[in-house]
């Protein structure tokens, strides 16, 4: 995942969790969600868009992306730049 993202960045999955269903969902700085992604068994990636569940671009900052596939979970940080 590129960090700083400028708009766009992908996540990849691991080959073992590739195999499941897998989330991510997105949350800002005070814990609210933002947006969720889902994707099916074989997908190995997913694109973030950096919008809101509404389709609404995000503002620049620090956004947390929880990952849970059937490996488990992890969360990483986001930073946005526009």
């Amino acid at each position: 995942m590129p960090n700083p993202a400028r708009g766009n960045a992908r996540i990849t999955f691991a080959a073992r969790a590739s195999q499941g269903e897998k989330s991510v969902t997105f949350y800002d700085v005070t814990g609210r969600e933002v947006g969720r992604i889902a994707s099916g068994p074989g997908e190995s990636s997913v694109e973030w868009t950096a919008r809101d569940s509404r389709g609404e671009a995000l503002t620049p900052g620090l956004y947390f992306a929880l990952v849970k596939t059937e490996a488990g979970e992890q969360t990483a940080k986001i930073v946005l730049m526009k």
